[in-house]
């Protein structure tokens, strides 16, 4: 995101992505990147606002959208959280 002139303070996975999360980082001043699934192309570069069906209007997220493709970061987490399943999974064999 450097090359874009975007100073980053917090690095996120798809797990934060919500609208209470994402407009208390906005009210707060607080530059993140967050990984979320959509229908984003790679390139994209637009003002997206949520649209919960669980919130208002009023409560719904406004943030920019930046679509990068195959960032590594992520599937080295993806790649550990799998390590992490099929290590639970012995664990609990051994102990059965």
């Amino acid at each position: 995101m450097f090359e874009l002139g975007i100073k980053v303070n917090l690095l996120l996975d798809t797990g934060y992505y919500t609208v209470d999360v994402i407009n208390y980082l906005n009210a707060n001043g607080i530059n993140f990147i967050m990984r979320a699934v959509g229908k984003f192309k790679e390139g994209d570069d637009l003002i997206y606002t949520t649209s919960s069906e669980r919130k208002r209007p009023e409560e719904q997220a406004t943030f920019r959208i930046v679509a990068v493709k195959g960032r590594k970061r992520w599937a080295i987490e993806t790649s550990y959280r799998m390590i992490n399943q099929f290590c639970q999974r012995q664990r609990q064999s051994f102990t059965a």
